[in-house]
């Protein structure tokens, strides 16, 4: 069933890892990449292929767990990890013969609070038998040293542009490079993009972005006070602004154009209210200033 991950629009290079990584199981698997890389899919295909199980029934699966941030708190609870470290402490039993019998998935490992990554230093050094962990996340970096040395590691980076043409075989080329740009590689967005999947969280902050760029001042002010109130939603918007100022960057020093400096400017200021809400700076001020000096 490894053959399955052939079917994925991946980096060369990350298919050789996770194949290498199915082939011979072993500890536990972290995989990171930016926002829209597709590591989560990732995960949960290479979860269903070591326990022999299609992709699409992976989630009624007695022996597959898998846990996230919920949308109203800004941490993993350490409750929920605790939870699924007592369940992986039963015995799984399964008349399948498979290598693995059980995959326990936490994603975007980046929320976990620090109290829950020490506790789940045990259970990453010596899983049960025939158990895998897999986490995913946005950067190694964002996780303790500790947790990150009891990995295996897979790192998801951008296809290139000509296996995606390929892989999109039926889209017009110019669709499929317009959104390749846009998405800077991203699999699982330039999927969204070219699928019309309207409800994607990231493609929905890429539609926001658009509709920040066409506004006035006054009116940009107004929207960002209404993403102010949710900041998982705010992050997915300054994402999408992110891409989508770069996209209209690199077009406009490909063709010369007098605003590249502005748009520039404008990318800045995107880039410094990410860092400012990752550090839990004033999400009020941080917008403002944000408002100021989008300049495009």
């Amino acid at each position: 069933m490894a053959s399955q991950i052939d079917t994925l629009l991946l980096n060369s290079s990350t298919k050789t890892q996770i194949k290498a990584f199915i082939n011979e199981p072993s500890g536990a698997l972290l995989i990171s990449g930016k926002a829209g890389s597709g590591k989560k899919g990732l995960a949960r295909h290479a979860a269903a292929i070591l326990l022999d199980v299609d992709y699409e029934r992976l989630g009624n699966h007695p022996h597959f767990l898998a846990i996230t941030k919920p949308a109203d708190k800004s941490e993993i609870p350490i409750d929920s990890v605790r939870e699924v470290i007592n369940k992986l402490s039963l015995r799984a039993t399964t008349s399948r013969q498979t290598r693995l019998n059980r995959v326990f998935i936490i994603e975007d490992a980046q929320y976990l609070s620090t109290e829950a990554q020490n506790a789940l230093l045990k259970l990453l050094e010596e899983p049960p038998a025939r158990t895998l962990i897999i986490l995913t996340a946005d950067s190694e970096d964002n996780l303790l040293p500790t947790v990150v040395s009891r990995t295996q590691r897979v790192s998801v980076a951008p296809p290139s542009l000509e296996q995606s043409i390929k892989y999109f075989n039926d889209k017009p080329e110019a669709g499929v490079k317009s959104a390749y740009l846009l998405s800077q590689g991203s699999s699982e967005l330039l999927s969204a993009l070219l699928i019309d999947e309207d409800n994607h969280p990231l493609k929905v902050g890429v539609s926001q972005a658009k509709d920040y760029i066409s506004n006035n001042t006054y009116r940009r002010m107004i929207q960002l006070q209404q993403l102010s109130k949710d900041k998982a939603g705010l992050t997915i918007f300054l994402d999408g602004l992110a891409r989508v100022l770069s996209a209209l960057h690199a077009e406009s020093i490909r063709h010369s154009r007098a605003n590249s400096s502005k748009i520039l400017a404008s990318r800045q200021a995107v880039e410094a209210a990410i860092s400012q809400i990752d550090h839990n700076a004033n999400t009020r001020l941080t917008m403002l200033a944000l408002a100021l000096n989008t300049t495009i």
